[in-house]
């Protein structure tokens, strides 16, 4: 039936989508309340634990892989909607040997904000001390997002579009200030709305 290839269709694009971002060049990890990994990508378990599958770190504290943390100097940054914690991390990998990380991460609030997970991103071997350093390290990293081959769509906690890349716009088929500070779900179609 329609609604059968549907769904077939819908679990092929997930796998897909899984596949991609567990082979990115980039840490993807999700925490509880209590820092327990919920979910980590392929890329999360090599670094940590030489292994090839994120399931390995589910229930495991992110903080036992952490050696040392170092906050920049944030003075002068500007960020739009909610800032997102951020920082140099040592991290210690299962065989004692040990890498520097930028940890980029955000969290899903309750109805009485409350956090219930955080969203986490690791980039291994890009650091920042400061603003400029900053700016190299996003400038390296434009391939990563801007030239995705895949519509990448960062929103905010209110589900607004704050960032997208040239792929999820020609997804979409808009322009740039189309899809940019509007909501998430006006690009939804109606069947795909929990409302």
């Amino acid at each position: 039936t329609t609604a059968q290839e549907l769904m077939a269709t819908r679990r092929s694009e997930e796998e897909r989508f899984v596949d991609f971002l567990d082979e990115l060049p980039a840490g993807f990890f999700s925490a509880d309340v209590n820092g327990r990994i919920q979910y980590a990508n392929r890329t999360t378990a090599r670094w940590l634990t030489g292994g090839d599958d994120g399931r390995a770190l589910i229930g495991h504290k992110f903080a036992s892989f952490v050696i040392e943390t170092e906050i920049p100097d944030t003075a002068g940054f500007e960020f739009e909607g909610d800032s997102p914690s951020h920082g140099e991390v040592t991290l210690k990998h299962i065989d004692g040997s040990s890498f520097k990380a930028s940890l980029i991460q955000s969290e899903r609030l309750g109805a009485n904000s409350d956090m219930i997970y955080s969203r986490s991103i690791l980039l291994r071997d890009v650091t920042w001390r400061n603003e400029a350093q900053w700016v190299e390290a996003v400038q390296r990293l434009h391939w990563l997002f801007d030239e995705a081959p895949v519509g990448i769509v960062v929103l905010d906690l209110n589900g607004t579009v704050t960032e997208c890349n040239k792929a999820f716009l020609t997804l979409l088929g808009l322009h740039r200030e189309a899809v940019m500070d509007r909501p998430f779900a006006d690009r939804l179609s109606k069947e795909d709305r929990n409302e």
